[in-house]
């Protein structure tokens, strides 16, 4: 039986837009997805998508993403209510609170996420399930557009960064591109991985790589796109 809060979920599902609780697209950052009036039960429906794929896929840095935008929430409502609270016993004649102590904030060096770009959300959306994530987190680590620029100088930008199993596929393009069966060889050898796991990697690094026009699949071959 449904609880009080998944029926009004659902019933904010049924009149909201068609990206609704889609992880490739929400982002409680962008201020588009802050003007929709569907925008926390969306990031509750896309929260819980990230919890139920989380054991096929690794999408720990965007449930990190979430949950650090969730504390940030509650401790805007909390000093609120303390405020609230502060001021309904100040106008009662009770004590008037002490002020805070400032403390000097210590320069802090964030990591930079890029905005999927419309064009860009319209090509994930499109993907499989399990590549979405793989491909949202490309497109806002800016990857995607270090990957073209190293293949572009012949140079792997993925080099020594993870996955590994993606760095291998961009370093075998710069050797000449490959068939699925000669990636899936690379992996099992070079990876020291089993079949399954080297050929849903194979669709995988297919599927991204020829998302976002690195790559061109031609003949059965991937290669780079010039």
């Amino acid at each position: 039986m449904k609880s009080n809060e998944n029926e009004r979920i659902d019933f904010i599902e049924a009149k909201a837009f068609g990206c609704f609780g889609s992880i490739s697209c929400f982002s409680r950052d962008s201020e588009y997805c802050q003007r929709c009036p569907a925008f926390e039960a969306c990031e509750q429906k896309s929260y819980e998508t990230l919890n139920a794929i989380k054991q096929v896929v690794n999408v720990n840095d965007l449930l990190k993403q979430h949950e650090k935008a969730r504390m940030a929430q509650e401790a805007k409502r909390r000093a609120l209510r303390e405020e609230m609270n502060a001021a309904k016993s100040l106008s009662s004649g009770g004590i008037q609170p002490k002020k805070p102590t400032l403390v000097e904030r210590a320069t802090k060096v964030e990591k930079v996420f890029f905005e999927p770009t419309p064009e860009q959300q319209e090509l994930i959306v499109k993907l499989p399930v399990k590549a979405q994530s793989f491909a949202l987190t490309l497109v806002k680590s800016g990857l995607v557009t270090e990957i073209k620029d190293g293949l572009a100088k012949n140079e792997n930008a993925m080099k020594g960064k993870t996955p590994v199993w993606l760095s291998l596929a961009v370093e075998k393009l710069l050797l000449g591109g490959y068939t699925r069966s000669e990636l899936k060889k690379a992996f099992m050898e070079e990876l020291n991985w089993k079949e399954n796991t080297a050929q849903s990697h194979v669709s995988l690094a297919f599927v991204l790589l020829t998302c976002f026009g690195i790559a061109k699949e031609e003949s059965s071959k991937l290669l780079i796109s010039k």
